[in-house]
């Protein structure tokens, strides 16, 4: 189902989202840095950050309950489980080991020769 007006709200929020925490943190949103950080050492900004997203269903659900979206339920078995986790390993993991890459300058910018 096409619903352009939830699409276009939920666009703007997260663009809003988004923009403000590159303007004020000079980073954009990488939620695998930040759930690491969550697990290693959480800075306060990272725990307001997820405690905001967690508790922003609360107003949506009291003062917009038709924007919350119903899912159907989706048989969940044991092997669905562990390849969705270990993706998200995956993605982690790589994104880790590019920021490492780069900050240590084991990969050099391309230059025109030409």
């Amino acid at each position: 189902m096409f619903t352009p007006i939830e699409t276009s709200i939920g666009a703007l929020l997260l663009h809003q989202a988004t923009s403000i925490l590159l303007f004020q943190n000079g980073t954009i949103l990488g939620a695998s840095g930040y759930i690491r950080q969550l697990f290693i050492s959480p800075p306060r900004g990272t725990l307001a950050f997820f405690a905001g997203m967690a508790a922003s269903i609360l107003p949506l659900k009291v003062f917009l309950p038709e924007f919350v979206t119903v899912y159907p339920q989706v048989p969940g078995t044991v092997l669905a489980v562990l390849a969705t986790v270990g993706a998200g390993v995956l993605v982690g993991w790589g994104t880790k080991v590019s920021f490492l890459v780069r900050s240590l300058g084991l990969v050099r910018a391309k230059t025109d020769k030409g």
